[in-house]
């Protein structure tokens, strides 16, 4: 430690004064080799004359000077402030502007005054011991980002949740893979389904139901079918809405069919009218002009994606009438067993409409104009029922959505081929008896799964 009462030659011999007045006594700490030597520092001592009382000692204050830190914006203390021996400035916080930032800054630190970055923030506290100019960095311009590219568009995807048989609800699964089970003869209870990557777009979709028959059009996640009440999901529709350019595919694996045909754009696919379960159900969203059959699972043109079935009853001989029912076939086979009468009508079908039938009698010829459960045919006359032709009318007909398919099971022929649409089935002018008929209700363009196009349908004496 050296002193200095002039500020300017110091020593350390410790100055001493007998005359009465202020005296201003520098001071400073000497550095060796690795410190520096501190700033001259100053305090005043009195001496006052006898009989004089000795005024207060003077207040040391120190100047606190802040420059730099363009392009940021200081607060808490002032820039420049004055501060007492022994207590600490007031903080001041250098915050960046918008569109700025403070690059790397090792900070500094002078006469007990310390300036660092901390948090993109410049930062200067400290108890000073001396007068301090500290100079603060200037913020610098935040670079200009490289443009941002143009996302590419989401692929088109359909997500599928459902409930079954025995596991409860299901996990989601998307594109394809399937919802429900296969081989483990559990039945689907309910269903949900969402489309993603089309903007604007949404999905509609509505179940057949055991007992039920068709339900009302669910949503975009909706949930349709039922929990807890043991009742089967037969058949599905599904449609796109607000997403032109992309078609909506799916099939339904059924009890004893298996996996039927894909359908797409709101044809049903399952069964209906057969009690026979839908046990899983998988889901494509495909553009325009894909090829289903390099995007879809075992996809086969025209296979039947639905079977829907007619409510029919049957007069046969030695039986009488059988009983109204839902089903696929009527009548008897290989138990030489004529058909005499047959009343044939549709329930929970997937578009308004009806059915008509004409029949072919022995020795009458044919019987024209039956609609919708009246009987065709005769009773108690041992006259048999030789051929048919039936349609369908109404908005089941309208702009082709539907078709019907039917055959006959005839003495010595068997089964002939499958007709359509009011094309003849059976036989006429051989006096060959119908045995059984079989029904079936499908989308147009699909045919049934046994369909062999060089079987005839009807044979003429």
């Amino acid at each position: 430690m050296q002193y200095s009462l002039d500020g300017v030659n110091f020593s350390e011999e410790v100055p001493t004064g007998t005359d009465a007045k202020a005296y201003d006594v520098w001071y400073k700490v000497v550095g060796d080799d690795n410190h520096n030597d501190t700033e001259p520092q100053k305090v005043t001592s009195t001496i006052a004359r006898k009989g004089e009382s000795k005024p207060d000692p003077k207040t040391v204050t120190y100047k606190v000077t802040l420059t730099g830190g363009k392009n940021a914006t200081a607060s808490g203390g002032a820039t420049t402030q004055s501060v007492e021996q022994g207590r600490a400035m007031a903080t001041v916080t250098y915050a960046p502007n918008a569109g700025f930032h403070f690059e790397s800054y090792a900070g500094e630190t002078r006469s007990g005054v310390i300036a660092k970055l901390d948090g993109g923030r410049i930062i200067v506290s400290g108890t000073p011991t001396a007068d301090v100019k500290i100079t603060v960095p200037d913020a610098v311009a935040d670079p200009t980002p490289a443009p941002t590219p143009e996302p590419e568009p989401a692929a088109p995807s359909v997500t599928c949740a459902g409930h079954v048989q025995g596991t409860g609800d299901l996990p989601a699964v998307r594109d394809g893979a399937t919802l429900g089970t296969t081989g483990e003869s559990r039945r689907l209870e309910q269903i949900s389904a969402s489309v993603s990557g089309i903007e604007g777009a949404s999905i509609t979709y509505r179940a057949h139901l055991q007992r039920t028959g068709w339900t009302a059009w669910e949503a975009d996640g909706g949930k349709c079918g039922t929990t807890g009440e043991a009742r089967c999901l037969e058949a599905v529709q599904m449609r796109l809405s607000g997403a032109d350019g992309y078609h909506v595919w799916y099939r339904v694996h059924s009890q004893t069919w298996g996996w039927l045909g894909w359908a797409k754009d709101g044809q049903p696919a399952g069964t209906a009218g057969q009690s026979k379960r839908g046990e899983a159900l998988e889901v494509r969203v495909l553009p325009e002009g894909a090829d289903p059959a390099a995007e879809l699972a075992d996809y086969v043109d025209g296979l039947a994606s639905y079977v829907g079935a007619a409510t029919a009853d049957v007069h046969l001989q030695k039986v009488g009438w059988t009983d109204a029912r839902s089903a696929l076939t009527f009548g008897t086979a290989g138990e030489s067993r004529r058909l005499e009468a047959v009343s044939l009508s549709l329930e929970n079908q997937p578009a308004a409409g009806g059915i008509e039938y004409d029949v072919h009698l022995q020795t009458k010829g044919w019987e024209d104009g039956f609609a919708d459960g009246q009987v065709a045919g005769t009773v108690g006359e041992s006259r048999r029922l030789e051929a048919v032709r039936i349609r369908l009318n109404g908005e089941m007909a309208g702009s082709g959505q539907y078709s019907v398919w039917y055959r006959v099971h005839t003495q010595a022929y068997g089964w002939l081929g499958w007709a359509k649409d009011g094309e003849e089935a059976g036989t006429t002018g051989l006096s060959k008896r119908g045995e059984a008929l079989e029904v079936q209700i499908l989308p147009s363009g699909q045919v049934p799964n046994d369909y062999d196009a060089g079987l005839a349908a009807s044979i003429d004496g």
